[in-house]
């Protein structure tokens, strides 16, 4: 994707018949999947959501975290 191509690009709403369809097929993840998953469902969007990539990693990579409830911090 281009920087151009997100300048020239129509609403969500015009994408969103075929987004739903790989939707369908595919599920899907991101990095802060809630901030992501989260503006598309509120446009309708139905997700098969698989687990946030930066809290399963955090387990295995232990990044250390000062002063905080949490023992690890999450990977950037």
């Amino acid at each position: 994707m281009r920087y151009k191509d997100v300048l020239d690009a129509e609403p969500i709403n015009a994408y969103k018949k075929e987004l739903q369809g790989i939707f369908n097929i595919y599920p899907a993840t991101a990095y802060n999947i809630r901030f992501d998953f989260d503006y598309l469902i509120d446009r309708g969007l139905l997700l098969k959501e698989l687990p946030c990539p930066m809290i399963v990693a955090t387990s295995v990579l232990k990044i250390p975290l000062k002063k905080s409830p949490r023992l690890y911090k999450w990977p950037p």
